[in-house]
């Protein structure tokens, strides 16, 4: 007698004969669907077909003229007070020692102006320097630098940064 076992080759041809019957099934099921929608509705399978019923009332009357709507008379308010717009940040990388990394996380920390710098003591950014891992920059002239700048004061600040390097003072060589 001969082996009935599925050999790998006898599985794939079983399986695309299963593939071919169900495109077959699947075929004869649209059919049957097409003729009942074809032939007004009338069920001629196992599937049936919806039965076509009477028009549904409009779901509301039209109106013949415009609506009259009671008139509304809004009380007076006064005009929301206008909020102070923020300051125009300043170019903090015009301090000595402060580039535009550090700058940028300055105005992170709501610091964008040289008088918002100037208030700010060399601790606090000390801090926000050790915050962010830029524990190598030294905070120490930053505010005195953007109480000039923000005096206007650009001789002062010129003067004041020609005794800096990196934003520390260097000790003059004699």
């Amino acid at each position: 007698m001969e082996d009935q076992a599925l050999t790998p080759t006898r599985r794939r041809s079983y399986w695309r004969w299963m593939g071919v019957a169900a495109l077959l099934a699947g075929w004869s099921v649209y059919r049957l669907w097409q003729r009942c929608c074809e032939r007004g509705g009338r069920s001629v399978g196992l599937i049936p077909c919806p039965e076509p019923g009477p028009p549904s009332p409009p779901l509301a009357e039209p109106v013949p003229g415009p609506i009259e709507l009671p008139a509304y008379v809004a009380a007076e308010e006064p005009p929301a007070p206008a909020l102070a717009s923020p300051p125009a940040p300043d170019d903090l990388s015009r301090i000595e020692g402060i580039g535009p990394k550090v700058a940028q996380l300055l105005a992170a920390a709501d610091i964008r102006t040289f008088a918002q710098l100037a208030a700010a003591t060399p601790e606090q950014l000390r801090e926000l320097l050790q915050q962010a891992r830029l524990r190598f920059m030294n905070p120490e002239t930053w505010p005195e630098q953007a109480a000039l700048a923000a005096q206007g004061d650009w001789d002062g600040l010129t003067a004041l940064q020609r005794q800096l390097q990196g934003g520390r003072r260097i000790e003059p060589r004699e």
